[in-house]
């Protein structure tokens, strides 16, 4: 079951449905609006783009179909409707969200759409503008040397020209996305997976349904380079421990069911191992500066057993009348809590530790 945030409210999945529905309507109606106001500019916008990146210094391009051409122009203005769009998109997107998200997942979401759009908008600038114009100037040459009289098709060449525009928007913006993840450490080597399979299986996924088809020969090399890329630029979020220490084990109890067990130190207590012998026995352990004052630890906490799929907990440092919002969402996620108190020492008297403990040394 899902959590509950302390930012959030249990309500009906209808309500959001309705919330949603009536947000998106707005954003396609907005786009629909856009798309029909740049349809009465595309014809000087395309042959903007076209001009800077012909080739040759003559006329060398042609459209071989009409019809295509038409659908072409629409495209093109749809594009730039769902572009001019994207602040209203982002604001529509942020408030739908943002009762379910934390406060980490909020700054992070802020930074990522505004940095990212700013980036984004100018490397688009700079591939349009300099690097597909050098691209196209590389071909011709290479045609030219071999004897040819070249003659390109207009369509073709805004073809994969927005082929390739596509691709690198899918992979900055995985990267970004993961780089951003990483500063704020919510991707750590606790969530790595979490993050892999959100990031790469949504862009990958992307890149083989819109693929056209004078470039699918691209679409499995591209997404090889997709996953390696990222696993590069986010190599050292992807490693990092976080807020976790020692090392996260899956046992099984006397009734074969998966356990596993985290401890939680706060407020200042330590529980009876160090980081070494935790990682030795297979006991991972998380520290935050208070799970009773301070909203921020308890996401992070919940975020963590959420993700790692916890079943058991003891906590090191609290009061014995834990958070509401906590003992709520470990029964949600039927987590089972052993210990709350600040004598850290009981830890050592838990059956499950001892069971650990004699595993570990057999």
């Amino acid at each position: 079951m899902a959590i509950l945030l302390e930012s959030d409210a249990e309500k009906a999945v209808q309500s959001h449905l309705n919330d949603f529905s009536k947000r998106a309507g707005f954003v396609f109606v907005l786009v629909a609006v856009l798309t029909v106001i740049w349809s009465f500019f595309i014809d000087d916008v395309l042959k903007t783009f076209l001009q800077s990146l012909q080739p040759c210094q003559d006329d060398c391009l042609n459209v071989y179909g009409p019809a295509h051409w038409t659908e072409v122009r629409w495209l093109s203005s749809l594009f730039l409707g769902f572009f001019s769009t994207m602040p209203v998109m982002f604001h529509q997107f942020h408030a739908f969200a943002k009762t379910g998200l934390t406060k980490d997942e909020q700054r992070a979401l802020t930074r990522i759409a505004t940095l990212g759009c700013l980036m984004f908008v100018g490397g688009f600038f700079l591939l349009t503008t300099k690097l597909l114009p050098i691209l196209f100037t590389f071909g011709h040459n290479a045609n030219i040397s071999s004897g040819l009289t070249p003659e390109y098709n207009a369509l073709e060449m805004l073809t994969v020209a927005t082929y390739l525009t596509w691709m690198f928007a899918l992979v900055f913006g995985t990267w970004f996305i993961l780089i951003m993840a990483g500063r704020m450490n919510i991707l750590t080597k606790a969530t790595a997976d979490w993050w892999r399979i959100r990031t790469y299986g949504i862009a990958g996924l992307l890149m083989l349904l819109t693929v056209p088809a004078q470039a699918q020969a691209l679409s499995i090399p591209m997404v090889v380079f997709l996953v390696a890329g990222s696993e590069v630029v986010a190599r050292p979020w992807l490693t990092q421990s976080g807020i976790v220490k020692g090392r996260l084990s899956e046992w099984f109890d006397d009734d074969g069911r998966r356990r596993k067990l985290v401890i939680v130190e706060t407020d200042g207590a330590h529980s009876a191992y160090t980081p070494e012998q935790a990682a030795d026995i297979g006991v991972a352990i998380l520290t935050v500066n208070s799970l009773q004052h301070n909203q921020e630890d308890r996401e992070r906490v919940l975020l963590f057993l959420n993700h790692a799929r916890i079943t058991d907990l003891i906590v090191c440092g609290v009061e014995p009348n834990i958070h509401e919002s906590l003992s709520e969402n470990f029964r949600r996620m039927g987590i089972t809590l052993h210990q709350e108190g600040r004598d850290a020492s009981v830890a050592l008297e838990h059956p499950f530790i001892t069971l650990l403990g004699d595993n570990a040394s057999r």
